[in-house]
């Protein structure tokens, strides 16, 4: 596992996708996986959990939407690895202590647990590297932002089936429109069913609670008005690149296709294997084949 340099200073809050899918053969409890310095506070875990993404400020507002409509013991936050992102990673701390305030504020019976990262970087290049220019023959685009986030919920399957599918929610930031009428390939319809068919196929019940929001009044309902839309919270090299003249260049048909008949059973393959432990030579020579079959 490589450490990425832009994550240096919160390495030690990392988890390897690869430990997780060994925890769920194994069935250990999440305190057995996460990092040394937080296990003793996972040993105890609420009957009733809300798995949330966490990243920026959408995240969190999906957050306090689930805890407003349904009774949760614990929260977990979870962030990923990205080799695209860059910024300032002390972003989780100050994130991290303006979710534990709003539950405090809200919530005083949640238990916000301390949050962690999920790395699995060979994941994501699987995705959104190594067969980039087969897919381009296929489909004639591409953008990695699809294959990304699925495989942020692809990797928090797993964490489910350790926590429990009966007693988890898994939340997630997704957001249909931003500012100014903007549109993201991985927020739009298409997508957003992509996920969710996947998560449901897996057991999971996961939710977008803040989907269909189209006023910026409503997220700041949830985590006030003093946050701006993107603050506090790493940037990505590839932002932008669905999009031309501030248009989205690609259509839910397109969006809709490729997650169906490409990066949802990629995603689905890569982790049934890594959760059976393949031999690793004879784990890239089925992806590759795979995709080949795929995309033939």
């Amino acid at each position: 596992m490589a450490i990425l340099p832009m994550y240096q200073e919160v390495w030690h809050r990392v988890v390897p996708f690869t430990t997780l899918c060994a925890g769920a053969t194994q069935k250990l409890a999440i305190h057995n996986l996460v990092p040394e310095e937080i296990q003793e506070q996972y040993r105890r875990i609420g009957k009733r959990v809300l798995l949330t993404d966490f990243a920026g400020r959408d995240s969190i507002a999906a957050c306090m939407q689930i805890l407003k409509d349904e009774e949760i013991d614990t929260v977990i936050p979870v962030g990923d690895i990205v080799p695209s992102r860059y910024g300032d990673t002390d972003s989780y701390y100050r994130n991290w202590e303006s979710l534990a305030q709003l539950i405090e504020k809200s919530h005083l019976n949640v238990e916000l647990k301390p949050w962690f990262i999920i790395d699995g970087q060979k994941f994501w290049n699987t995705l959104n590297e190594r067969y980039v220019e087969n897919i381009m023959k296929r489909y004639g685009w591409f953008t990695p932002c699809i294959g990304c986030h699925f495989h942020f919920y692809a990797m928090r399957s797993v964490l489910v089936e350790i926590l429990g599918f009966e007693n988890t929610i898994l939340a997630s930031g997704e957001k249909r429109l931003h500012k100014d009428g903007k549109r993201k390939a991985n927020q739009t319809d298409g997508a957003v069913k992509a996920y969710s068919k996947f998560s449901h196929e897996q057991g999971v019940d996961h939710r977008f609670p803040i989907h269909d929001f189209e006023s910026e009044n409503k997220i700041a309902d949830l985590v006030g008005d003093v946050w701006g839309e993107g603050g506090s919270q790493m940037s990505c090299i590839h932002s932008g690149n669905d999009r031309e003249n501030g248009t989205l260049k690609y259509s839910d048909e397109q969006i809709s296709e490729m997650m169906t008949d490409y990066i949802l059973p990629m995603g689905k393959r890569y982790v049934e294997m890594k959760i059976n432990e393949s031999n690793e030579d004879h784990f890239w020579n089925a992806m590759d084949n795979y995709s080949r079959e795929l995309l033939e």
